[in-house]
């Protein structure tokens, strides 16, 4: 009978020997917090790529699509600037220069808009081909210059109406000065568009 008492007063102070000190658990937190304040920046320089990849790879898509499928309707197409993309009825916008507000791509057979203002169009629901809500605030996609650039429009040739190369620039306007990370978009007049390192020069091309 004591033998198996002193047995299991053995298995006892076993269990007890096995467990943390206050100390050892402290000194744990401490290494776990350490290492996550260094992971933190790493991470939070992942997600900024990883939104740029995913809106530059939708605008790009966008502005591919519009051009293909003018060619195959044989008929003008838009791509514009859209703060109501996710609405029932997108029309695009006349001001502004962040393309991240959204933007829509749909037929235009009149073709007839040669300023360049497509603010309220279209009027059909059912020339829509592609609409693109806001990106996060964050995230800026800008046509630079005085006269930034709010539609393009491309012709049954897939050629835009350009006068010269138009450049967009998305970049993450919440990043560190010495973390930069963004595309700039060249689209030349044959309809081409490039993907360059953010403030890259578009006359390259």
């Amino acid at each position: 009978m004591h033998t198996r008492i002193d047995h299991f007063a053995a298995l006892s102070r076993k269990s007890v020997l096995k467990g943390f000190t206050l100390i050892e658990l402290m000194v744990t937190i401490a290494l776990i917090a350490i290492l996550g304040a260094l992971a933190a920046p790493s991470i939070q320089q992942f997600v900024v790529r990883s939104t740029i990849r995913a809106v530059s790879n939708d605008f790009s898509l966008a502005m591919q699509r519009a051009r293909t499928e003018a060619i195959n309707r044989n008929e003008c197409v838009v791509m514009c600037m859209s703060s109501t993309a996710g609405s029932s009825s997108p029309t695009c916008i006349n001001t502004g220069s962040n393309w991240g507000v959204g933007w829509i791509v749909f037929r235009y057979p009149a073709c007839s808009t040669s300023s360049g203002n497509y603010a309220g169009l279209p009027s059909s629901n059912a020339d829509i081909i592609l609409a693109r809500e806001a990106v996060d605030q964050r995230y800026q996609l800008v046509s630079p210059g005085g006269s930034p650039t709010r539609a393009v429009v491309f012709n049954a040739r897939g050629l835009p109406r350009l006068g010269t190369s138009t450049a967009f620039n998305l970049s993450d306007t919440a990043s560190p000065a010495d973390f930069t990370y963004g595309r700039t978009f060249c689209l030349n007049q044959q309809g081409r568009l490039r993907v360059l390192e953010l403030l890259s020069n578009c006359s390259g091309g």
